[in-house]
């Protein structure tokens, strides 16, 4: 435990602040793209019931 705490002290950080704020940034627009998608197509089956029903 000791050598890990002594290599993470010892060496650069691998990510800083703004890799993490961009990755963030970046899954919530995927994640956005896609419930929007879904949402669409779930809207465009709704209709497609309610007029298959009349």
């Amino acid at each position: 435990m000791h050598l890990l705490e002594n290599y993470l002290s010892d060496s650069p950080a691998l990510m800083d602040v703004g890799i993490v704020d961009m990755m963030a940034e970046n899954l919530r627009s995927k994640f956005s793209t896609v419930a929007e998608s879904v949402l669409k197509v779930s809207l465009a089956s709704l209709i497609g019931v309610i007029t298959l029903s009349i």
